[in-house]
């Protein structure tokens, strides 16, 4: 039951028990006027009507007091109603008081009695008791009124006088009975709802505690919390797991007790002063992102990232402890270290990459400017590399970068930088020299060591390297221009015939800026279709008919004609080739297809470079090429040199048999210099063998060229090889090369490169009657 409920149940009985009280009295009241009246009438003492009168208006003016008072001020009459009436009980028993002690003194007993009866009633718990005391009691009373007979007739008043007063007792004990025990309620129930706050507190604090440890121990974060003296107070279970320490071992201890060997990323200790949950209490602030390493029962080294807050109780500013987060990185740093060592090595070499050489050799030209010494930087390029890569293969190009590498570092210093900048580029930074005397020193180390011989895989391979040198500060004071002064150097190396050692100097800059203006304006000459394809036409010897022509490139621009020796070799180290022999390749097969349509099918010659001949689609671009154009492939030509076959033999075995397989001719060029063995005549599907010029240009006078050329014609005729003479510029050359038994010539005897539309024109001025070109040549 609520204490609400409580208070209305009280509220009801108290009301009960006050209209019994006032029904009580008033009957009481009502009955003494009467019974008064009655006994002074019958009595012989005094006036009787006076005394009648007299009492009963002083009766009836205080009962119409107390009616006025209760109706017009409920209020008032409830707070001072026991007061009232004992004052109507006195006033009504005074004036009999005399004549109970007077005329009939067991009056007074009986009276007496009744009213102490009354009062033990009203006191006693038992009501079992109270009855049997009270009935004792007027027993006892009654006795005197036996022995006084006859009893007058205003003994009743006393008696009546006793209810009245037993009634006002007896409210005025029920309500303070109804008062203490609503108080007591009362209490008892706020006694009850503090104790239930009390609990739910403490199911709270409890539950929020258990959530707290239940979150925390979850944490993937180790927590630790230190108090004010380095102590650990406190820990979760990711903390203990981390720290392969056991959680009892943690709490109670301070962070030396458990000898984790703390250390920063570099290595070095890390001091206790320094730990973050020292600093945060001294210094009264965070700490973030501290790595931290820790050794593991010194065989794993782990990495953490640690942070650290101060712990201030309510109104203070001073720590008593301090809270340190920490996660487990060991996995997330080798992750991070390794993209920083991508980012910044070569992956093939593990050799630092371009960027990591500018940040090197920005801060070691740093130091050599404050120390005033000297600092060398050399470029290195591997001569031939390009023809290992395209012809065995990029797995074989890459072997051998790797031997380059380990042998290059094995010539320098701990203290010098070596990086590979890109291809077969690679580059030296040599501080604190003593003169440029040691950066050349260091590169004839670096060139011996490159030319000794490379064991890879099955095969032997020999390179060699171009090495150019630039110093600080005499050939510039920045990064950039002693890289672009280094690379200027190797490139003069290579262009006086590679392998070599060459120091910067001030006329390589200009060099160097014509070279690459001058690639700039080959690749825009590709892009925009200036470079133009002339055909130098075949004349057969056996038939007088021209029965092939050679396509030749040529560059004309503002400053006039570059020689394709000079913009071949261009092209080839800015990587402009491919698409540079897939435009010749095109143009040459749109001619053909216009001589076809001319009834002319005479064949159009290709030359390819080794480096176009190395691609691995090759086959199928040629193949995609002709039956877009529309061009016969028996139509086309493709010219090689020597220096094709020497890499990767089994590879171009496949290559050539396979274009043979489409229905083209293969021609080898310049037969007789470079790396000429018969041997190739044998191996690899030829059909045609061109003589170079440099054995036709002194025929027939020089004897031994004649020797030459007759053995050369000899054993090709004997394995089924047609043979061409390249640069037939007189009539004797023509004439001898016929009586040799060559099959055809070409020079500017016969005709010099013409266009497309001129070489028709020449065909139809010699009247071709039968035959037609069998071969695509595109000569650089």
């Amino acid at each position: 039951m609520t204490g609400r409920s409580q208070r209305e149940r009280f509220a009801v009985i108290r009301k009960k028990n006050r209209r019994l009280m006032s029904i009580t009295i008033l009957l009481a009241l009502i009955g003494i006027p009467p019974v008064s009246a009655i006994d002074f009438l019958t009595g012989p003492a005094g006036p009787a009507s006076f005394r009648i009168l007299l009492l009963g208006l002083s009766q009836a003016l205080l009962l119409a007091v107390i009616g006025s008072l209760r109706y017009l001020h409920p209020r008032s009459y409830t707070r001072y109603a026991t007061g009232l009436f004992v004052a109507v009980l006195l006033t009504i028993l005074l004036p009999q008081i005399p004549d109970i002690i007077v005329t009939d003194p067991s009056r007074f007993l009986l009276f007496a009695a009744t009213f102490l009866g009354c009062v033990f009633f009203l006191n006693l718990n038992s009501l079992r008791t109270a009855v049997m005391l009270y009935a004792t009691v007027l027993l006892v009373s009654i006795v005197p009124f036996l022995i006084f007979k006859p009893l007058p007739l205003t003994t009743v008043i006393p008696t009546l006088v006793g209810i009245a007063l037993i009634g006002v007792v007896r409210q005025r004990h029920q309500d303070k009975n109804i008062e203490t025990s609503l108080e007591l309620r009362r209490r008892k129930i706020d006694l009850h709802r503090h104790t239930l706050l009390y609990e739910q507190a403490v199911a709270a604090t409890e539950e929020s505690e258990a959530r707290y440890e239940t979150v925390i121990d979850s944490m993937a974060e180790g927590v630790i919390v230190l108090s004010s003296d380095g102590v650990m107070i406190a820990c979760n279970r990711s903390a203990a797991e981390i720290l392969n320490v056991h959680p009892e071992n943690i709490v109670g201890s301070q962070v030396a007790d458990l000898n984790l060997q703390l250390c920063r990323e570099n290595g070095e200790p890390f001091p206790a002063d320094e730990l973050p949950s020292t600093f945060v209490q001294k210094q009264v602030q965070p700490v973030n992102d501290v790595v931290i390493g820790i050794d593991v029962d010194n065989s794993q080294k782990k990495w953490l990232r640690v942070n650290a807050r101060p712990l201030f109780r309510r109104g203070s500013s001073i720590p008593y402890a301090a809270t340190v987060t920490f996660a487990d990185i060991t996995e997330y740093k080798a992750q991070a270290d390794t993209i920083r060592h991508q980012a910044f090595h070569d992956t093939l070499t593990g050799l630092a990459n371009r960027a990591l050489l500018k940040e090197t050799l920005d801060l070691e030209l740093a130091h050599a400017s404050r120390e005033k010494s000297i600092l060398a930087v050399l470029f290195m390029d591997l001569d031939g590399f390009k023809n290992v890569n395209d012809s065995l293969g990029h797995s074989i190009g890459d072997a051998l970068l790797v031997e380059v590498a380990r042998r290059l570092r094995h010539c320098l210093r701990r203290s010098d930088t070596l990086a590979r900048a890109g291809g077969d580029e690679f580059i030296a930074v040599l501080p604190k020299i003593n003169s440029p005397f040691d950066a050349r020193s260091v590169a004839d180390k670096v060139l011996a060591e490159l030319e000794k011989p490379y064991a890879v895989g099955s095969d032997v391979l020999s390179i060699s390297a171009s090495i150019g040198i630039a110093i600080f500060p005499d050939n510039g004071t920045d990064g950039d221009s002693l890289l672009r002064n280094a690379d200027a150097a190797m490139y003069a190396v290579k262009k006086a015939g590679r392998r070599g050692i060459r120091f910067f100097g001030p006329e390589m800059n200009e060099n160097a800026r014509v070279r690459l203006g001058l690639l700039n304006n080959l690749r825009q000459a590709i892009q925009s279709d200036d470079l133009r394809l002339v055909f130098q036409p075949r004349l057969d010897l056996h038939t007088g008919r021209i029965d092939s022509a050679e396509a030749l490139l040529r560059w004309n621009t503002k400053d006039g004609p570059v020689s394709p020796e000079v913009f071949i070799p261009l092209a080839e180290e800015g990587g402009l080739i491919h698409a540079l022999g897939d435009g010749v390749l095109h143009k040459a097969l749109s001619a053909q297809r216009q001589w076809s349509a001319d009834n002319h099918d005479i064949t159009v010659a290709v030359n390819l470079s080794p480096r176009q001949f190395a691609v691995p689609d090759l086959v199928e671009r040629i193949e995609t090429a002709t039956h877009r154009l529309g061009v016969a492939p028996e139509r086309l030509e493709i010219e090689i040199t020597e220096g094709v076959m020497i890499q990767n033999v089994e590879s171009v075995r496949r290559t050539m048999y396979a274009l043979k397989e489409l229905g083209l001719t293969i021609a080898l060029d310049d037969f007789g210099t470079g790396y000429s063995s018969l041997a190739y005549l044998k191996h690899f599907p030829i059909d045609i063998l061109k003589i170079d010029r440099a054995f036709v240009c002194e025929i027939p006078e020089n004897t031994q060229d004649v020797a030459i050329l007759s053995a050369i014609i000899g054993v090709a005729r004997a394995l089924g090889i047609r043979t061409i003479a390249e640069g037939v510029e007189t009539q004797e050359q023509a004439d001898f090369m016929k009586q040799v038994g060559c099959d055809a010539i070409q020079g500017y005897w016969f005709a010099r490169p013409l266009d497309s539309q001129s070489l028709l024109d020449f065909i139809h001025r010699h009247d071709v009657r039968a035959g037609r070109p069998t071969s695509s040549h595109i000569a650089f």
